[in-house]
């Protein structure tokens, strides 16, 4: 390695002091020098600070650990020397070999001579260039440290210096000398160089967590893709069994309604598995296959109020993935750090399994001797959606914590609709209709609906991110109008499930 250096540290570093030329023979040197690494120091800090804004980190996260009193920063004047290339290609020597630098960022200055080479992060082995159009142009790179405290989310650069372009190829001649001026930014000397807590996870981690939506939903579709190929192109007996098809030849309802089916269900029902009826564990799965895409395309091709009390179900379904964004949402909007979102969201959760217990309460005391059963399970389905709107839209406007609070305790109150429609629509269902069929299409209007609205939701955000005109919040706002828009099908409801209810006295 060919090269020679001055290095500096901080003035406010007494365990290590700098030791300074004389004054008479660089007159103004320390004083200019002592200047300089002051102001690289502060622009390091205001890197960081904008690297723990773009990682949602509470305030300090990074600078916390680099307070420039015990700290190991330091500044280096470089001077490449003059160097033959016949050296050079001989492999013998180089002006630096590729190195990763070991603190967490570098601010780097150099003349236009050129050599300074980046690894290419898409093509490992390659390197690329890096020129400066003037002396005041800086280079920043990654180093190590900030690569071990985001777990590895942020890749410190690989870099070398080598001879400059216009000299590659060649067998002979010199080299020009070469300078670079440069600031490591480093942490303190007692500093903990190991993952930050509020960052977590791995490089794997940090992949699947900014892509998981768009994953999980992949897969759900390549699913779906090879149910439907079985059920397509397999032969139609695999997913039969004339055995449980003849003994269970029965209907749910009478399996409900009658009671002296029991009896004879006992005497005649018998487990069938692969030892007995020839019926293995492919053909159950094919059979359920087959059901359930019949469901699908199906889906709704029933009557009222069913139809109305599906699309419900999958409108609210679709409104409610929107939380997809809570997490990353909060933190920007409320530059919260991921942990603190976690608790809040852990507090939501705790709050809206209270409300669901105290339901039934509330309805046994206050709903039931003034209203009917239908009656109690639309209003409860009306104020979920009707609170649900309320709070997506608070979310959307969230000016100051307290109101983003505020707007979360609004949502999260609206809890019930699920069940309170389930019973509402078990309830309305006609002589004709099996309760079985109506719970297995409630579910798969959400599955499907949970499949399409993750996506549309992390795609919108995204979006309103990228664009300087659509606001934030846009995808609540809109959440909020389909959850109004819901509220119109719940109210069509009224009239509908007293037509003629499932009888489950009879």
């Amino acid at each position: 390695m060919e090269q020679e250096h001055f290095d500096q540290g901080s003035t406010k570093d007494l365990t290590y002091q700098n030791r300074w030329p004389q004054e008479h023979i660089l007159p103004g040197f320390r004083e200019f020098m002592e200047s300089w690494y002051e102001k690289m120091a502060e622009i390091a800090g205001h890197l960081m600070e904008a690297l723990e804004h773009a990682f949602v980190l509470p305030p300090g996260a990074f600078l916390g650990r680099m307070t420039h009193e015990k700290n190991a920063s330091e500044a280096r004047l470089l001077h490449y020397p003059k160097i033959d290339m016949a050296d050079i290609n001989k492999g013998g020597v180089s002006r630096i070999w590729p190195h990763f630098d070991l603190g967490v960022i570098t601010l780097l200055f150099q003349d236009g001579v050129g050599g300074l080479e980046c690894e290419d992060r898409e093509s490992r082995g390659n390197f690329i260039s890096v020129g400066s159009d003037s002396r005041s142009e800086m280079v920043v790179n990654v180093s190590e440290t900030l690569q071990r405290w985001t777990n590895g989310s942020v890749q410190a650069g690989l870099h070398r210096v080598t001879v400059p372009k216009t000299f590659e190829g060649r067998d002979s001649g010199m080299v020009p000398e070469r300078y670079s001026v440069t600031y490591f930014c480093k942490a303190d000397r007692d500093a903990s160089v190991g993952a930050l807590p509020h960052v977590g996870g791995s490089a794997l981690g940090s992949v699947l967590l900014s892509h998981h939506v768009f994953l999980l939903n992949g897969l759900g579709v390549v699913c779906s893709i090879i149910a439907l190929a079985a059920n397509t192109f397999l032969p139609p007996q695999l997913g039969q069994s004339n055995s449980v098809s003849n003994t269970l030849d029965i209907t749910a309802t009478e399996l409900l309604l009658n009671d002296e089916t029991e009896p004879q269900l006992a005497s005649s029902v018998q487990p069938v598995g692969p030892w007995q009826g020839g019926e293995s564990m492919s053909g159950i799965v094919l059979g359920s296959w087959r059901s359930s895409l019949h469901s699908v395309m199906t889906l709704f091709q029933v009557p009222r109020p069913t139809f109305t009390v599906i699309w419900i179900f999958l409108l609210y379904s679709f409104t409610t993935r929107v939380e997809v964004l809570n997490p990353q949402y909060i933190s920007l909007t409320l530059g919260w750090s991921l942990a603190t979102v976690n608790v809040l969201l852990a507090g939501k959760a705790l709050l809206s399994a209270v409300i669901l217990f105290a339901l039934p309460t509330i309805r046994k005391l206050y709903l039931e001797p003034k209203m009917n059963d239908q009656q109690i399970d639309l209003l409860v389905v009306k104020a979920s959606l009707l609170l649900n709107a309320v709070g997506t839209a608070g979310f959307g406007i969230s000016i100051s914590s307290p109101l983003f609070i505020i707007a979360l305790l609004v949502y999260t109150s609206g809890n019930g609709l699920y069940d309170s429609l389930t019973t509402f629509g078990l309830t309305s269902l006609t002589g004709e209709q099996e309760p079985a069929d109506f719970l297995v299409r409630s579910s798969l209007v959400q599955t499907l609906a949970g499949l399409v609205a993750a996506p549309f939701w992390s795609s919108l955000f995204s979006l309103c991110l990228k664009s300087n005109k659509l606001p934030t919040g846009l995808s609540y706002w809109v959440s909020a109008g389909l959850f109004g828009g819901t509220i119109g099908l719940a109210r069509s409801l009224h009239g509908q499930g007293t037509h003629s209810p499932l009888n489950w006295t009879e």
